[in-house]
């Protein structure tokens, strides 16, 4: 038995090790970086792993990784907490019905209406306090650690304003809970859920049928669905127009767009009929785009963008072994205010792979969370083309992978690898680049200014016929760091025809 929460195997199996024990709904989840897990919901008691009393938490708590309960951390609410998120602080955000906390035996309640913030160790931040009129049902941290916040809500008077700020239903705040006065998408009806795109793009989801963004003159339909800008103009292009409520939206990692609700049909952009989609639906949405590369040994860079989820807690490790085996997962950081990340300071083998992980929240309540994961090659041949990075990256800038050494890109009938192994732009057709070979001494030469990453064998015959060429028999006159001479051992003089050919052979 588990009591509204449990905790899967990989395999799907139950962790018999894991049973808090709550004694009523827990409505939402988060995870620390310490592996610590948050819990929100309707409860009062937890009973962890067959403890013999109950011990009281009140909405709010935090198990360690084992399910046992933190005994330090009792932010100890008097209502219902809906929604939780952990800025990159440590902070913990939490959102719901609640009126007041009394954290950790603290002698008298602090009012917090609905959203508050606490430290790690569970006492009241007291320098936030958005204090909105309404349940708070979603929060999502920016990576400019502003955050947005959806609800039931039409006003907020934070941090003791004299006076309320107007926000139906959705509203952004800056990072000490001041009203952000540029971001007012206003939705006619409530906002359960949000899912942040790494290109600010913001899904809001819920029971509003129109929004009125920043003082139009007149609202749109969108119904119960709508995406908007990081500014909270909205998307005209985007239109899924559900006919029930949508409770949950989701992005998964290459962009697509999860919904989950009491809908029955989709019909998006104006279509002339509906498509059924009962209770869940999948919608198409701008690519995700992703780029995982070590820069050089002692820098891993994750650039994210487009359809692509916000994450947070990124890992960065390595593996020597085709990814049978990894290091020790190390802590990445935001690369300043945008949605990439970095690791510094490592010593990585010549080559390898590199695996990058984040947590992208999403769900009802935004009260869960999935793990988004890349990995890439690195090396000389990071995405293992045939190629050098190097070269690649000076014709096609973070698209190395899609250009491989037999693909011919300016259609002058020179396959990539040999554009790089003689010196040529891959993206503009050339064929005068090609090594000369001359009559030298009676015998036919042929010299080649080497490039890094390429093997050549020059080959010579009698005929143009495949089988016939052999580097056996050439000899080598000149073979250094940048020149390849090499001179036919059968004389012109001879009856046939000679002839002479550079076998090209990718070496990264």
């Amino acid at each position: 038995m588990r009591n509204h929460i449990a905790r899967l195997n990989a395999d799907g199996t139950l962790d018999t090790g894991f049973d808090p024990n709550a004694d009523a709904t827990v409505l939402s989840l988060a995870l620390q970086a310490d592996g610590k897990v948050l819990l929100g919901g309707n409860f009062n008691t937890l009973q962890p792993n067959g403890a013999a009393i109950a011990t009281a938490r009140n909405y709010i708590a935090r198990v360690n990784g084992d399910g046992t309960l933190d005994t330090d951390f009792d932010p100890n609410g008097n209502g219902s907490v809906f929604t939780l998120a952990v800025q990159d602080d440590g902070k913990i955000l939490l959102g719901g019905n609640l009126t007041s906390l009394q954290p950790n035996g603290a002698a008298s309640p602090t009012v917090r209406n609905r959203i508050a913030r606490v430290n790690m160790d569970g006492t009241v931040d007291v320098d936030f306090d958005p204090n909105p009129n309404g349940t708070v049902s979603a929060v999502v941290v920016q990576p400019d650690g502003k955050i947005l916040v959806g609800g039931s809500f039409v006003f907020l008077q934070p941090n003791g304003a004299a006076s309320a700020t107007l926000r139906f239903r959705i509203a952004r705040l800056e990072a000490d809970g001041a009203v952000d006065q540029e971001f007012d998408p206003k939705a006619s009806n409530g906002v359960l859920s949000l899912a942040l795109q790494a290109d600010g793009n913001i899904l809001l989801a819920g029971s509003f049928i129109t929004l009125q963004p920043n003082g139009a003159v007149s609202s749109t339909t969108r119904n119960r669905i709508a995406r908007v800008d990081a500014s909270g103009n909205l998307d005209m292009n985007f239109d899924p127009n559900a006919n029930g409520r949508v409770d949950t939206v989701a992005l998964q990692a290459d962009g697509k767009i999860l919904l989950g609700g009491e809908f029955t049909n989709i019909q998006p952009n104006g279509a002339a009929s509906a498509t059924v989609r009962s209770l869940f639906a999948r919608l198409v949405n701008d690519p995700a785009t992703n780029t995982l590369s070590a820069i050089d040994p002692t820098r891993v860079n994750w650039v994210r963008g487009g359809g692509a989820p916000e994450l947070s807690m990124v890992t960065i490790e390595h593996s020597v072994d085709g990814g049978i085996t990894w290091s020790l997962p190390l802590a990445a950081s935001r690369v300043g205010t945008t949605s990439n990340w970095e690791v510094t300071g490592l010593s990585l083998p010549p080559s390898g792979q590199i695996r990058a992980r984040g947590r992208a929240i999403s769900g009802f309540f935004n009260g869960s969370s999935g793990l988004i994961e890349q990995v890439a090659g690195f090396g000389p041949d990071a995405d293992n083309d045939g190629l050098i990075n190097a070269w690649e990256e000076l014709y096609w800038p973070g698209m190395t992978a899609l250009h491989g050494a037999l693909d011919d890109d300016d259609h002058d009938g020179l396959v990539n690898l040999l554009e790089l192994a003689f010196g040529l732009d891959p993206m503009v057709s050339d064929t005068t680049g090609m090594p000369p070979v001359i009559e030298d001494g009676g015998y036919l030469t042929m010299t080649i200014v080497k490039r890094a990453g390429v093997i050549y064998e020059v080959q010579s015959a009698g005929s143009l016929l495949a089988t016939d060429f052999s580097g056996g028999t050439t000899v080598v006159l000149l073979d250094d760091a940048g020149t390849l001479k090499v001179r036919d051992t059968v004389p012109l003089s001879t009856p046939t025809s000679r002839f002479m050919r550079v076998k090209v052979t990718g070496n990264p």
